[in-house]
């Protein structure tokens, strides 16, 4: 059976979280210049009522778990393409960010403005549900400093780790970014999310 075959297989027989009705599902298979071949999948339950609807990516190898550290430095960094799965998590340790995964979590290609303008939009979020004055205070505060890096004008590290290692940072500038394969204990402390490709055997 051919790797697309297996995988349309498995995913055919899912059942949604939310309901338990049939999932609609639909994969397309790409290949990502230093990463390899890999698998978007995109899923949607048939109930017309649902809501449930994800987006994933993995490769089509195993992986080590692996972590990304990448300085940011100019506006030049922007472009630099990110594989982030529904496993991964985020942190950008200079501005606090830690951004686990959980059942809603996506997996998407992109790159590193679009990783901020994702966190930009889940702070807006935030912020509009916060009332105490020093916690809307240092939401904001976290606003306009993303803000400012996403017009180069703030340096940081953007950290990818994710333990089913199907997320990477690409990038051509050795002196950025550093590559490092998880321990079986650091492996262990980080959380997975839920997505349904956990249970499909490579």
């Amino acid at each position: 059976m051919s790797s697309m075959r297996k995988y349309e297989s498995f995913f055919s027989n899912l059942k949604c979280p939310y309901c338990n009705s049939s999932i609609k599902s639909h994969l397309e298979e790409l290949d990502i210049p230093h990463f390899g071949e890999t698998i978007l999948l995109h899923l949607k339950c048939e109930k017309e009522n649902c809501s449930f609807k994800t987006n994933d990516l993995f490769s089509v190898f195993s992986k080590e778990p692996k972590r990304f550290a990448f300085r940011f430095s100019s506006e030049a960094d922007l472009s630099t393409k990110v594989i982030k799965s529904s496993s991964c998590t985020i942190r950008i340790p200079e501005f606090g960010v830690e951004i686990e995964p959980s059942i809603a979590s996506e997996g998407y290609f992109t790159n590193i403005e679009g990783i901020l303008l994702r966190i930009t939009e889940v702070l807006q979020f935030t912020y509009m549900s916060l009332e105490h004055p020093e916690k809307m205070f240092n939401c904001k505060d976290l606003i306009r400093k993303v803000a400012h890096a996403i017009e180069g004008n703030e340096s940081f590290t953007l950290i990818l780790e994710d333990p089913m290692g199907n997320s990477a940072i690409i990038s051509d500038d050795e002196n950025k970014i550093s590559i490092k394969t998880l321990t079986k204990e650091e492996t262990e402390k980080l959380k997975v999310g839920g997505s349904p490709i956990f249970g499909l055997e490579k």
